[in-house]
C-alpha cells in the first residue's frame, strides 16, 4: 500500500466520522425498536458498503466475537447462499448466518450514505434451526450412546471445527429462541462423552521387535500419549499401540527415524512419522534425542491422537 493512498483511506475514515457526530440524518441518532425484528445502521462512502455495515452491525447483536475489523462474509438468503462482496467491512469467519434483510432507510447525506437494515427474528430463528438440524444429524448416534468407543473418540475429534461451529451458531440464538439453547446442550453433551472417554480408557505400547527402539522410543511414545491425557496400563483391555521403527544415520551426527504407528486392533489410525536427532557423540545419543524431539513435538501440538487423526497427509515430518 502506498503512502498516499493509505493516507487517503485516513481522511476517509476521520470524514465518515466527522459526519456521522456532526452533520448525520436524525433518524440515525434516534433508532426506533421494531417490534420482533434486529435492526443495524450502517454507514459508508456508497450504498452496497453501508449496507454490509449494517449487516455487520446485526452480526455483532447475535455474536459478541465479531470484531470491528472483518475479512471474510456474511452468509445471507436461503439455506447456504453467500453473499459475495469486495467491502472491507465484512464477518470475520463464516460463523453468522442472515436471512435476507429489509432496508427500512437509505439516504445520502453530504455524499456519505446511511441504511438501517432490519430482519425478523422468526427468520433467523428459522434459518439456524435448518443448519443446526443438518450439522448435528451425523452426531446423533454418538449423542444417543451412554458410552463411545475409540471410533466414535476419534470421529468427534476430527470434527472439532465443525462442532465448535454448530457450538457458536446455537449459542448465537440461545437468547431469542429455546432451539438454540436445545442444540447447544447436545454439542456440550457430546464434549462430555469425548472428556469422560479419555478420563476412562487406558492405552498401552506395545513393544516392537527391536530392543534398543523398545528402550528409546517406547518411552517418548507413552510420554506423547499421556500429553493427550490418557492413562496408561499394561492391562489387557487397554487400546493397543504398536509401532515399528527404522533408524537411518544421514552423517556422523544425525539419524532419521521413520515411525509406523497403529493405534487400536485392527487398527483405528495408522500413520507414518518421520523424525530426525542430533549429537555430537555416540549414535545412540542421536537416537535419544529424536526420541525427545517425538514427545516434545506432539506435546506442544495438540495431542498424538489429534495429530495423526487430522494431518492430511499419508506421513507426518517433523520439521526441526
Amino acid at each position: 500500500m502506498n503512502m498516499s493512498y493509505f493516507i487517503k483511506l485516513i481522511m476517509l475514515g476521520l470524514n465518515l466520522l466527522s459526519f456521522s457526530v456532526l452533520a448525520s440524518p436524525e433518524w440515525v441518532n434516534n433508532i426506533q425498536p421494531k417490534s420482533g425484528h434486529i435492526t443495524g445502521v450502517g454507514v459508508a462512502e456508497n450504498i452496497a458498503k453501508a449496507k454490509q455495515s449494517a449487516r455487520v452491525d446485526i452480526a455483532k447483536t447475535l455474536y459478541a466475537n465479531v470484531s470491528s475489523v472483518f475479512s471474510s462474509r456474511v452468509t445471507t438468503s436461503g439455506d447456504n447462499g453467500l453473499l459475495e462482496t469486495s467491502s472491507a467491512n465484512q464477518i470475520e469467519s463464516e460463523d453468522v448466518l442472515l436471512p435476507n434483510l429489509f432496508w427500512d432507510k437509505i439516504e445520502a447525506f453530504d455524499g456519505v450514505y446511511y441504511v438501517l437494515g432490519s430482519v425478523k427474528k422468526s427468520e433467523i430463528i428459522s434459518l439456524y434451526k435448518k443448519n443446526l438440524s443438518m450439522a448435528i444429524k451425523p452426531f446423533e448416534n454418538i449423542h444417543n450412546k451412554a458410552t463411545i468407543n475409540l471410533n466414535d473418540y476419534l470421529f468427534l475429534l476430527g470434527q472439532k471445527d465443525t462442532l465448535n461451529l454448530v457450538a457458536k451458531r446455537a449459542s448465537a440464538i440461545a437468547s431469542i429462541s429455546t432451539v438454540g439453547k436445545l442444540y447447544h446442550d447436545q454439542i456440550y453433551q457430546l464434549l462430555g462423552k469425548q472428556n469422560k472417554f479419555v478420563g476412562s480408557v487406558c492405552f498401552t505400547v506395545e513393544q516392537s521387535r527391536d530392543r534398543l527402539a523398545d528402550k528409546i522410543y517406547l518411552p517418548a511414545i507413552e510420554s506423547a500419549v499421556q500429553g493427550d491425557r490418557f492413562q496408561l496400563s499394561d492391562k489387557g483391555e487397554c487400546i493397543s499401540i504398536q509401532f515399528r521403527s527404522k533408524t537411518e544415520r544421514i552423517n556422523k551426527k544425525r539419524v532419521l527415524v521413520s515411525m509406523q504407528l497403529d493405534i487400536g486392533q485392527p487398527a483405528a489410525v495408522s500413520k507414518l512419522v518421520k523424525f530426525r536427532g542430533t549429537s555430537s557423540g555416540s549414535y545412540k545419543s542421536a537416537m535419544f534425542d529424536a526420541a525427545e524431539n517425538f514427545s516434545n513435538h506432539f506435546i506442544n501440538h495438540d495431542g498424538l491422537l489429534n495429530q495423526l487423526l487430522n494431518s492430511p497427509e499419508n506421513a507426518i515430518e517433523i520439521a526441526l
